[in-house]
Formats: C-alpha cells, sequence, structure tokens
C-alpha cells in the first residue's frame, strides 16, 4: 500500500465557487481555478496546481448506462483527459497527474455541484514510475462514493473515496497485493464487491470493515476468475464468471451474504461480461433484482464468424439451477447468430437483442428486440417485442429488419427508443414492452445525438433529411409518439454539445456547428422560450457547463491556443471572466 498524500486542511475548497476552469501553461500542465460568475476573482487549490488531466472512465460500462438510473457516465468533451459524470447530480470526478524534479503524484478530485472542487485521494507514483491506479472508478449510484482499485505495484489495494469529504478508506488494508482489472469492481448503497485473480472481495458499504474474500459453492475457489462484474439494476446481487479456465467458465451469482452460487453445471466459452469499448453492443451478462435469475452469452467474445447463444438460468433456494437454451435451434434458426444488449427489467423480465453480426457500424443486424420470462413452473416464454421479422413467437425463422445503431431503453416503464438505418429507411422507431411491435417516431433520421427523458416523454437530437427537414431537439410526447421541434439547429453532430441544466430540468443549452461556425443557444422546454447567444460566429471550447445559479459557461478559441472564458447568465447580458485570454477549458460538473 503506497502513502497517502493529502494533508487534512490542503483537501478542502477554498472559495466557494460556481464553476470551475483549467488553465494551462506551455508545457500542458495546468491549475483549476475556482470562480464565481460576478467576479474576476478565483482561487487555486495546492494541490490543483501544476497538474496534468488523465484518462478515466467507469468501470463496467456498456451502452445501457445512459438509459439506466444511478450509473456514471464516461465524458469525453476535454481538451486533456476525459471525466466520469457521477449521478444523481453529485458532480464530476477528475484523474490527475503532479510532477516535480522530486517525485509524481497520482489522484482523483472532483468538481461538485456548485463548482467546487474536492481532491478526494492522491498517492505516490508506483515504480516504474507509474500511475498507482488502474483509472477505473466503480461509483455507487447516490454518487456519494467509487471505489478506485490501484495497479499490484502499487499495493494491489481497493480504495472506497467519497464525495462529501470523508478520508478515503482503504478496504484491503491488510490483505496482500490484489491483481484487479479495469472492470473488477461493482458498488452499491449495500454491496461492494472486487474480483481479482485470486477470489472475490466483498464488504458491506455501510460499515468500516474492510473486504473480505467470499466462498464459491462447492468450498473450492475456480483456478481462473474472469475480472468483470455485473451488478443487478437494484444494486443487491453480482454476478461474474469463473472455472477450470476461461473456455471452462460458468457464471456465478452472489449477494449480500453466503457464497458465490453456481448458475450453471456445464463449463463453456462464455463471451465476458460485454464492456464498452470492446464490446459495443453488451452487456452479455445480467443478473435480475432478486439474484434467482441470470443470463449469459457463450461464444467467442470477438469473432464475426462464430454463432452466439444465450442462456439463461433460476436457482431457487437450496435448488440446482435450471438452465434454458434461450436462442436453441427449436427456438432461433441456427443463422441467427448474434446476441447483445441483454438486461433484466425490475420484473424480472430479460430483455435483448437478435439477429446478425453487426455490419457498416450497425451494433446487430437485421435484428429484434426479444423478452423472455419464465412461467409458475419455469417453462421460457420467449416473444419478439419489435415484430419486424412478422414472427411474434417461436419458433423465430426469419430476420427481423432492425439495423441498430442507438437504443435507449426505459426499463422501470418499458419502453426503448431505437435508431434503426435498414433497407425500410433511417428511422427512429419506439417499442412498448407490453403492446409489441415497432411504431415510427421519424422517419429520414441521418444521425441521432444526445437522448434524453423529460417526465415521461422523449428528448432527441436529431439531423434529419429531406424537403423541409428541420434538425435540432426534438420533444417526443408518450404515448401518442408526437414530435415536436423545440429548438432549431444548423447541424446535429458528433461534435454538437447538448446538455441539461441540473438545478433547472426545461432548460438546454446546445452549442451547433456549421462548417467552421459555431453558435450557442438555450431553450426552456416549459414554454419554448429559446435565447441566441450571439449572432457572431465563435468557435467555442471543447468543454461547456452550467454554473449552480444557471449561467452557461463557455471558451471562445483565439489566435495562439488561448481561449477568452464567458459566462453568460439567464437574465442578463454575457460578459469575460477575465479580460486576458488565457489558453485553458471548462471543468463541467455537469
Amino acid at each position: 500500500m503506497l502513502p497517502l498524500l493529502i494533508p487534512a486542511f490542503l483537501s478542502a475548497p477554498l472559495l466557494s465557487a460556481g464553476f470551475a476552469v483549467f488553465v494551462t501553461s506551455d508545457n500542458g500542465t495546468g491549475s483549476v481555478r475556482l470562480c464565481t460568475v460576478d467576479s474576476a476573482s478565483y482561487s487555486v487549490d495546492p494541490l490543483l496546481a501544476g497538474i496534468r488531466l488523465r484518462e478515466c472512465q467507469p468501470a463496467g460500462r456498456s451502452l445501457l448506462d445512459e438509459s439506466l438510473s444511478g450509473r456514471a457516465l464516461l465524458r469525453s468533451d476535454l481538451e486533456q483527459g476525459t471525466r466520469v459524470l457521477l449521478p444523481a447530480g453529485r458532480g464530476s470526478i477528475y484523474h490527475y497527474e503532479r510532477t516535480s524534479a522530486l517525485a509524481s503524484v497520482y489522484g482523483f478530485f472532483s468538481i461538485d455541484s456548485g463548482g467546487i472542487a474536492h481532491v478526494l485521494i492522491e498517492l505516490p507514483a508506483a515504480a516504474g514510475p507509474s500511475d498507482p491506479f488502474l483509472g477505473s472508478l466503480a461509483v455507487r449510484p447516490s454518487g456519494t462514493s467509487m471505489l478506485a482499485p490501484t495497479t499490484p505495484v502499487a499495493g494491489g489495494d481497493l480504495w472506497e473515496l467519497f464525495t462529501d469529504g470523508t478520508p478515503p478508506r482503504n478496504r484491503t488494508a491488510s490483505l496482500a497485493p490484489q491483481v484487479f482489472g479495469r472492470d473488477s469492481c461493482c458498488l452499491s448503497a449495500d454491496l461492494g464487491v472486487a474480483v481479482s485473480t485470486t477470489g472475490v472481495l466483498r464488504f458491506d458499504p455501510h460499515t468500516i470493515q474492510e473486504a473480505a474474500e467470499i466462498g464459491f459453492e462447492g468450498g473450492t475457489t475456480p483456478p481462473w476468475i474472469g475480472l468483470e462484474v455485473v451488478s443487478s439494476s437494484n444494486g443487491q446481487y453480482a454476478a461474474l464468471l469463473a472455472g477450470d479456465s476461461q473456455t471452462l467458465a460458468r457464471p456465478f451469482v452472489l449477494g449480500q451474504m453466503g457464497d458465490a452460487l453456481c448458475m450453471s453445471t456445464n463449463g463453456d466459452f462464455l463471451s465476458g461480461a460485454g464492456f464498452l469499448p470492446e464490446a459495443p453492443n453488451g452487456p452479455w451478462l445480467a443478473v435480475s433484482d432478486d439474484g434467482a435469475q441470470c443470463a449469459w452469452r457463450v461464444g467467442d467474445a470477438h469473432s464475426s464468424g462464430y454463432s452466439h447463444e444465450l442462456f439463461m438460468a433460476r436457482r431457487n433456494a437450496g435448488a440446482a439451477p435450471t438452465v434454458l437454451h434461450l436462442t436453441q435451434d427449436a427456438i432461433f434458426e441456427p443463422y441467427i447468430d448474434e446476441i447483445g444488449l441483454a438486461f433484466y427489467r425490475p420484473s424480472g423480465q430479460l430483455c435483448f437483442m437478435a439477429g446478425d453480426h453487426g455490419t457498416n457500424n450497425a451494433l446487430v443486424s437485421r435484428a429484434d428486440l426479444f423478452s423472455a420470462t419464465l412461467d409458475a413452473a419455469g417453462a421460457p416464454m420467449t416473444v419478439n417485442l419489435s415484430q419486424t421479422s412478422g414472427d411474434p413467437a417461436p419458433p423465430f425463422l426469419n430476420y427481423g429488419t432492425l439495423e441498430l445503431f442507438r437504443l435507449r431503453a426505459r426499463p422501470s416503464s418499458g419502453r426503448a427508443l431505437i435508431y434503426s438505418r435498414d433497407s425500410i429507411g433511417r428511422r427512429l422507431l419506439s417499442v412498448d414492452f407490453a403492446t409489441y411491435g415497432v411504431q415510427v417516431v421519424q422517419t429520414g433520421v441521418e444521425s441521432v445525438g444526445r437522448i434524453d427523458t423529460s417526465g415521461s416523454d422523449w428528448l432527441a437530437a436529431l439531423e434529419l433529411s429531406g424537403p423541409g427537414a428541420h434538425n435540432g431537439l426534438y420533444e417526443v410526447e408518450v404515448p401518442e409518439l408526437d414530435s415536436h421541434l423545440m429548438l432549431d439547429l444548423p447541424t446535429i453532430s458528433g461534435n454538437t454539445r447538448i446538455l441539461r441544466d441540473p438545478n433547472d430540468s426545461d432548460w438546454y443549452a446546445a452549442i451547433s456547428s456549421q462548417d467552421d461556425v459555431e453558435h450557442a443557444w438555450e431553450v426552456n422546454l416549459s414554454n419554448g422560450a429559446i435565447r441566441q447567444f450571439s449572432t457572431r460566429d465563435f468557435t467555442f471550447g471543447s468543454s461547456v457547463c452550467f454554473a449552480s445559479d444557471g449561467s452557461l459557461i463557455m471558451s471562445l478559441e483565439v489566435a495562439g491556443g488561448a481561449a477568452i472564458f464567458v459566462v453568460w447568465p439567464r437574465t442578463s447580458t454575457s460578459h469575460k471572466l477575465w479580460p486576458i485570454a488565457q489558453p485553458g477549458f471548462v471543468l463541467p460538473a455537469n
């Protein structure tokens, strides 16, 4: 274990602030400035001076994260490093390095919803010198704490970091160095789990007790343990893969007490959990909220020539698991051979995509959205939710027509938005898990940007084609699926920045480009009011944020790599933060 380097008097913020920016020097290092919207004064935490931002990401990322509440999200909108957006409006986490002639140190800090910086942990460089952290964070759904594992040469420890100022807690201080992976950890309100090459660790987040190794059913720890773990949507259970080898693996489920229970009697070549960036159409492993059901994908994880199969098991207390091959030939024809995006709804309904391997950048091709539930006798009831193949129930003999590029689900209410670019057209579609079939929301959709929920409705950034088409932010009313243009934008692309004010969910901001020119707008969803920052052409910095009072904080690029930092209040005119341009960018909390 490496020693902590945070003196207590330095870990507290020095100034109450509305937002934060990062001002850089010629060598790329910089300092975090804590600012207010109505003053040119600022403060710099001594621990956040002369630092360089590094990459960090949430553990166990998948395409479904944007759909599920309580998930931390990766944000790549910085000019240096990446950040982790915390759930529940808790702010963002940044990873940093500070190097001097004497030593290098590494740490994490947060920018909270009030724009205040908090240093969460700082450790000296490991042997090499190298970063002691793996760079991934398993975040609690409340956003109040997270797990940050370290490398074996840095002690192989499991640090729990807290956003409320509580000192970091080493959950493995008395254990030998562990070998963790990038996606080895999960943390919920009641369960902390970390998977290493030698075993599975568990702890109760409500206590200060260290993590302890748990047993596997049968009393023997398998010789191979996959360094990935998946949590149920309610955080009460976790699933992992282990076995004699990677090609003879089985799924296991654990809860707050007892051993990890095996959910399959036969070892097989399991695809893994299906996390990003390697698995764009994952997850491939899921566990239900009661811990009694588990689903997993069989087959080589990355081979496009191998048919993937989906299995599901239910295990009642004290009984052996009942294993079901959901995609067997009697149910799905053999040529329907790609499985992805498997997740359980709180009701115990398993949802998944099935079709063919994605082509032309599609996640899944010739696909449909399916679900499987178990009746009282344990028999599977599999239905085609989207039904584009024409086969509503088994056997599913035909391909669907969906070429899936985006999917946003609302597991609690049972509805999904699907963006498909198929032979019928480029369409935004809706699927209701109770009524089945696809409903067309919008045709002529060239690309889809951010998708949010607004009450029971959807909000989607759409690039449209065709006569009279308008790009912009559309509100989709549910259940009617009527779409209304809320903000007309020149273009929608991967560079379009759209963000919601975390303190007033009616307000959205957007920065959209047309050729080399960019403009900024705000829109109020409740009354349709639209504001434009300026009719002049600008180039904005990549990161933008709302201050705690609703002001929009942006940087405008100028010659020489410098930037003018601008405050755009909601009820008054915009103004420069400082009169002199400086190189740097905004550090968003939201």
